[in-house]
């Protein structure tokens, strides 16, 4: 029996359960394929942390972007855990 676990993000995990499946092909294509779209994937998670951090001041987490509905307000964010009356003070924003 095949025993069970391991961290599939791991390229040579992730082939070696592929091979232990019954997977014939071309191993070497398959690591070249995981390899280029880790690159890819990486880089678009980088951008989307460089955009939340420079364009809509994301510091925390949890972080909460208010919208309002009224025209020419600018949304407000609040980063890190907070107390639930802070999230109270913002419902003008959603109303």
């Amino acid at each position: 029996m095949m025993k069970l676990g391991g961290d599939i993000n791991n390229t040579d995990k992730l082939l070696e359960c592929l091979m232990k499946a019954g997977y014939t092909g071309d191993i070497g294509q398959i690591r070249s394929t995981l390899d280029s779209a880790y690159v890819e994937l990486s880089n678009k998670v980088k951008e989307q942390d460089r955009h939340a951090k420079s364009v809509l001041r994301v510091n925390g987490v949890p972080h909460f972007l208010f919208h309002s509905n009224q025209k020419g307000v600018k949304p407000v964010g609040i980063s890190g855990a907070q107390p639930p009356d802070v999230s109270t003070n913002y419902t003008h924003f959603i109303n």
